[in-house]
């Protein structure tokens, strides 16, 4: 049984920060199949400032059960 599965590493956008977007990964490996789909689904999100590493991002991603949680703070400006 071959289950091929990735970790998602990248980034949404924010407001209210220094920097336009937030670096973001997923909390456990997705199926491969469903990698450009998270991203797809990543590029249409937009969070506001403050967020702190470890915030979830989007919960459940794709019903995959994996979270999507920010990798770095980002304070409000």
């Amino acid at each position: 049984h071959h289950d091929p599965r990735r970790l998602v590493t990248t980034t949404v956008a924010i407001e209210g920060a220094r920097w336009p977007r937030v670096p973001v990964k997923t909390t456990a490996a997705v199926p491969k199949a469903l990698v450009r789909e998270v991203c797809a689904v990543l590029m249409g999100v937009q969070v506001h400032a403050p967020i702190a590493a470890g915030d979830t991002i989007v919960a459940d991603v794709l019903g995959t059960g994996v979270d999507v949680v920010a990798t770095r703070s980002m304070p409000a400006v």
